[in-house]
């Protein structure tokens, strides 16, 4: 709660200076010529506010001479509360009350936070270090210009000063004693904060106090300079006015601070808590409210009470046209970007079409128009219509926090157990997966979403995999049944009874019932074959939410099902040395100012989901290393010994979610440099190329081999344990990813095949070498494969049905091509499929001419 005072005050000062930075460094690429430009946008900016608050405090000194002959002979008159009384009396028959003294410091005291602001951004700018302009040969340093012995005098904070005591010379001449001190004082203050700073803060309060020499200069120039302030509106106009702007106010705080970012938070709440410390997402929601309150009513505010009446006017205008148009790009345009990351990053970056700018444009000067017709003909709208929509974005805003408290409490719950349930009590991991030297075990790792068109492209640039995985079959002609989770993982875990066409055949239970189903068929059989068995992460289980309830488990002998998504993130990073801590507050905030700016503007403030960061640098995702370091750790996860065998069915988010990794090991770095090291060369091979033309495509190949060597490294440790060659092992995903990148294998606009191409390969005991078969699979045959001579006669325990790949042969296999991925919109007897067509396809999925649409 302290931060919000600093939220409301200084932090809007704080992005302000950010953007205008990096605007001019986009243009100049020089940090000393954009500290300038700084400068001269925020005290051009600040001009009007300074010359309306040297108004306020010329008005207040001439009230206060008027008075002083009388308040000095009361106060030589009268001693006490007989003078306290007597001065109340006199003040209030002049209108003046003592508060008011404080508007004398008025441009003294708007100067700290401009300077909290600029300490805040440019004292922690790594553009700085090691950067020269001019005389300065490290803008992130101290000057240290000059140097007596082995002294260095910093030279820059000294001609700061003096520039300083130049400008408050020229404005306080004429002024009380009182005044002057106060200014002089300001100085020294900051020759003592901001002496060892870095320079580059130095000189952008260097350039500050001579812009401000300058003002002063001119403004004392013309002593003759009215202080007069319109007042052609009565005081009931007035106050209705006032009322107005803050009505435009709490509407345009509402819908940036609290409406936009709660509603991205509502949709998945858990996906933005990242790890077993993070805080609640909603404190996010708090700062950017807390920082448009700010911007709003607060900066904007000074310059709306220090203003005329008629500049008022022009005020709650522009601020009632600027609500329209925000409310307008947020509900209307900007849409169709696709499903977005816990970090607020699009699958696709904004990329719209001219026709579509010049349409939004249109819009919004439309929009303008009727309501600046609004308010000059029917101005007595204005008020009720700020009213209703200011309470309608904050009703709607709070209940999205509501609606997810519950969520985000039980997710904290979660992770908060942890540290005690996965770390032994010397801070070590605990042995999670139990195998066996001498019997048989099977392990299934399940890497949502990896792509298997990579696998050529992987194994040729990393030969050394090909000896990891000796024994493995790749299938690259693998079909999954749709292109999301809740389509593709009750196929992959419970085999054909589980594919979408098969579920939606049973109408006697729901999905979420058929979906703990399949859930259960691979353990139960499993555990009641004697194996030790564990469950990691299965998808929707038990609760058929994000957060899977794993009392689903709780009746089956031998099976421990745990959630480890970001248990062992801390101590992988620690030992990596890298840091996935993000500015979410700064996130949130610029994705609020995205959604309402006018399309042709998204795209360069989105800049890659950066939001206009001045460092270009791809950061780590907190999301990703929350699934890696799980297969960091497999290793220190695993127990090899005597006895049963063990049954591991792991789901893992490694490959699913894109990230740029460190070259040229793919390692997790916390900012990644990969300038000069992407050699794109290796994406072709026997003349066959796969398209990696930008940052999303080969975010998704780097992941996926990063998942691949980390199980080619568990996997050697198995070698040496002596429980590789007794052990089945697949590695197989859910559903592929329509990125484009075979443009060959795009049939239509509901059909890439990439989509539904899941990875698929396998070792069994003993296996040797690594082959590829282009034998027809699904991943609907995982469960047969796994089951196969370790479970004699598998049947479904739920249907009765053998597990089987006989579905496989028996006719054509039915995909469905849905974006109905949530949860709770497929919570019925059957999926909600009505979006998109259904295909089907047989034998080769790579021949188009073998799928059919099903009408």
């Amino acid at each position: 709660m302290l931060s919000i005072p600093y939220d409301v005050i200084v932090q809007p000062l704080v992005y302000m200076i950010e953007f205008v930075f990096g605007a001019f460094y986009e243009l100049t690429h020089n940090p000393g010529i954009a500290i300038v430009g700084v400068s001269i946008a925020v005290n051009v900016l600040c001009l009007p506010l300074y010359r309306m608050a040297d108004d306020q405090q010329a008005r207040e000194r001439a009230k206060q001479q008027r008075m002083a002959k009388w308040v000095s002979h009361i106060k030589r008159t009268f001693s006490g509360d007989e003078q306290y009384m007597m001065l109340s009396a006199y003040y209030v028959e002049q209108g003046y009350r003592p508060v008011q003294a404080l508007v004398g410091s008025l441009t003294l005291l708007l100067q700290i936070p401009f300077f909290m602001a600029a300490y805040a951004y440019l004292s922690n700018l790594t553009l700085l270090q090691g950067a020269s302009f001019l005389f300065l040969s490290d803008l992130g340093s101290p000057d240290g210009l000059l140097r007596v012995g082995g002294l260095a005098i910093n030279v820059l904070p000294v001609v700061m000063t003096l520039l300083n005591c130049a400008s408050t010379f020229v404005y306080t001449k004429g002024l009380p004693l009182r005044d002057k001190l106060q200014a002089y004082l300001l100085a020294a203050v900051f020759l003592v904060l901001l002496y060892d700073s870095p320079a580059g803060l130095v000189f952008y309060w260097t350039c500050n106090q001579l812009f401000s020499l300058g003002k002063n200069l001119v403004m004392k120039a013309d002593p003759e300079r009215s202080a007069h302030r319109d007042s052609s509106l009565g005081p009931d106009r007035r106050r209705k006015l006032t009322v107005e702007f803050l009505l435009a106010c709490a509407l345009l705080t509402g819908l940036l601070g609290l409406f936009v970012p709660s509603s991205v938070i509502a949709v998945s709440p858990t996906e933005f808590i990242v790890s077993q410390v993070s805080e609640n997402p909603f404190e996010h929601v708090l700062h950017t409210t807390c920082v448009w309150a700010g911007v709003f009513f607060l900066w904007v505010g000074i310059y709306f009470f220090l203003s005329g009446d008629r500049a008022r006017e022009r005020f709650v205008l522009v601020l009632w046209c600027l609500a329209g148009a925000c409310a307008l790009n947020c509900f209307a345009f900007g849409q169709g970007l696709g499903t977005i990351t816990n970090t607020l990053k699009f699958d696709h970056a904004p990329d719209y079409g001219w026709e579509r700018q010049v349409g939004n444009l249109v819009a919004i000067a439309a929009v303008v128009a009727l309501l600046v017709c609004v308010w000059r003909r029917r101005r007595g709208l204005v008020r009720p219509v700020l009213t209703v929509c200011a309470a309608a974005v904050c009703v709607a805003g709070l209940f999205n926090v509501f609606s997810s408290w519950g969520t985000i409490v039980e997710r904290q719950g979660q992770m908060a157990a942890h540290d005690q349930s996965f770390f032994q009590a010397d801070g070590k991991p605990r042995q999670l997966f139990h195998l066996s030297r001498d019997q048989r075990n099977v392990v299934v790792v399940f890497l949502d979403r990896a792509l298997s068109g990579y696998g050529p492209y992987i194994m040729h640039e990393r030969p050394d995999l090909q000896r990891q995985f000796d024994g493995f079959t790749y299938y690259p002609n693998a079909l999954s049944f749709g292109q999301f989770t809740n389509y593709g993982a009750p196929a992959l875990y419970g085999g054909y009874d589980y594919t979408p066409g098969a579920m939606d055949a049973r109408t006697d239970r729901s999905v979420p019932q058929k979906h703990n189903e399949a859930m259960l068929l691979m353990p139960t059989l499993f555990s009641k074959a004697g194996m030790r068995t564990t469950v990691v992460d299965p998808p929707y289980a038990g609760s058929y939410k994000w957060i899977a309830d794993l009392s689903l488990y709780d009746g089956l002998d031998n099976v421990e099902a745990v959630d480890v998504q970001g248990a062992f993130a801390p101590v992988v990073e620690e030992r990596l040395g890298v840091s996935t801590k993000m500015n979410m507050d700064r996130q949130f905030f610029c994705y609020s100012l995205f959604k309402v700016l006018p399309e042709c503007a998204q795209g360069p403030f989105y800049d890659k989901g950066k939001y206009q960061d001045t460092d270009k640098s791809d950061r780590l995702r907190a999301v990703f290393m929350n699934a890696y370091s799980v297969l960091e750790l497999m290793p220190e996860l695993t127990q090899v010994g005597e006895g049963p065998g063990g049954f591991v069915l792991m789901c893992n988010l490694t490959a699913h979610e894109p990230d740029m990794l460190q070259l040229p090991d793919y390692r997790p770095v916390t900012v990644v440099h990969n300038e000069g090291l992407e050699d794109y060369g290796r994406f072709t091979l026997d003349g066959k190329s796969v398209l990696m033309d930008n940052d999303e495509r080969l975010s998704h190949y780097h992941v996926n081999m990063a998942a691949l060597m980390q199980l080619g490294r568990w996997f050697d440790w198995l070698r040496a344990q002596g429980a590789y060659d007794n052990t089945r092992i697949i590695v197989v995903s859910d559903h592929g990813r329509p990125l484009g990148q075979w443009p060959e294998l795009v049939k239509d606009e509901f059909v890439d095949v990439e989509g539904f191409n899941p990875l698929l390969m396998a070792k069994d005991f003993d296996a040797h070498g690594f082959v590829t078969s282009h034998q027809f699979m699904t991943n609907a045959d995982v469960p047969h494969m796994a089951l196969s001579g370790v479970v004699a006669d598998p049947r479904n325990p739920f249907t009765g049905n053998a597990v089987t790949d006989d579905e496989k042969r028996a006719h054509d296999q039915r995909v469905t091509t849905s974006w109905h991925f949530n949860p709770w919109e497929n919570d019925g007897q059957t999926y909600d499929t009505s979006d998109n067509p259904w295909y089907s396809v047989h034998d080769d999925i790579f021949d188009l001419n073998n799928w059919k649409r099903l009408d």
